[in-house]
């Protein structure tokens, strides 16, 4: 006898366009299409498309959904929040049980804010958390979230989706190179940045490799500028995927990240740095507490104070470079098992664990 499938309906937003968020979603979507029949719905690009989804996704709630299917959220950003509680309050009289992922730290970084109070309290005993780390939890708990909500929220890192092979870890030599990569944005830290490798450059023979793309013209001008001065010490080398990508980690002993961006959460890059033997330096945003090897390697965003650490780190690192990549890939591991724990009993809290 074949046993039916459970059915999840799955609202969140896809893509195009691709994000951390919509790809977090596709990748998640093809997980469970491989254990239960998936209904998917987006949340609209742009506010007319927002609007449209909003009424849409309330009228299937109220009209098609059954009470027995599971309901999985993928809550969408800053004012499309506010749309959406038009949803969440049609799960609230229809007494559904529903899950939110939270895929932003916005929300405790400027808390207490109106529209994820209105969440909470529409939600209520129906409602059922899904953060990124513990860092998250906790500070959207204490601003939110009533002690039942509190007990039925679950912690899903971004390495159960996203853990990384461990490379095999090249035999690094010659001056520590320090490396970063992003979107390039001033929101990622990379005016920061900048002012780092400028204190560093005349009293260190350190290298630099920045990867990923800008948009901002002001700041495209500042690294090619600073790559062109020192073009025997600095590369940029643009967006990098694949074999660029493994190619970019493996010549990085020393990864930074001093992000500033209010939304900042679990960033995949730390995953990619860990797993390729790299030491990541980063600042304390989102949950990236969780993450670095120890709270020692949170950047403070004082230039005195960051440039002594990174000469450190990078002073460490160079007195035995396999010990600090082995200790770095080791720290990657244990990351990825836990996560895997955690991931698999939130897919057994969706109703299709093993």
């Amino acid at each position: 006898m074949t046993t039916a499938k459970p059915h999840i309906w799955f609202i969140g937003p896809f893509p195009p366009p691709l994000s951390g968020q919509s790809n977090y979603n596709k990748v998640l979507k093809g997980i469970l299409e491989t254990r239960a029949e998936v209904i998917c719905f987006g949340t609209g690009e742009g506010f007319r498309s927002k609007i449209l989804c909003a009424i849409r996704n309330t009228w299937i709630v109220l009209a098609r959904i059954p009470n027995s299917h599971t309901v999985y959220t993928s809550l969408p950003g800053q004012r499309g929040l506010w749309l959406f509680l038009l949803t969440i309050a049609a799960f609230r009289l229809r007494r559904l049980d529903h899950f939110v992922h939270h895929h932003s730290f916005r929300s405790v970084n400027l808390a207490p804010m109106a529209s994820h109070r209105w969440l909470a309290r529409l939600g209520g005993r129906f409602q059922r958390h899904v953060f990124l780390g513990e860092t998250m939890y906790k500070g959207y708990a204490n601003a939110y979230l009533t002690v039942e909500q509190r007990d039925r929220a679950l912690v899903v890192p971004n390495a159960f989706l996203f853990a990384q092979d461990l490379t095999e870890m090249p035999a690094r030599k010659g001056p520590v190179t320090i490396s970063h990569l992003s979107v390039m944005t001033r929101e990622k830290g990379v005016d920061y940045l900048l002012e780092l490798i400028e204190r560093l450059l005349p009293d260190t023979d350190y290298r630099f490799i920045l990867a990923g793309g800008i948009k901002d013209k002001a700041l495209r001008i500042a690294v090619e500028k600073m790559v062109a001065i020192h073009s025997d010490r600095i590369e940029w080398v643009g967006p990098v995927q694949g074999e660029a990508k493994a190619e970019f980690y493996a010549r990085s002993d020393l990864f930074i990240l001093p992000s500033k961006l209010v939304d900042e959460a679990d960033p995949l890059v730390l995953l990619e740095s860990f797993a390729a033997g790299t030491v990541a330096l980063a600042s304390n945003r989102g949950c990236i507490p969780d993450r670095v090897m120890s709270p020692d390697h949170l950047l403070s965003m004082s230039l005195v104070k960051d440039v002594a650490l990174l000469r450190y780190v990078a002073g460490q690192i160079e007195t035995d470079r396999g010990a600090f990549a082995e200790q770095a890939q080791t720290h990657a591991q244990a990351m990825f098992q836990g996560a895997q724990i955690e991931g698999e009993a939130f897919l057994a809290a969706l109703g299709v664990g093993r």
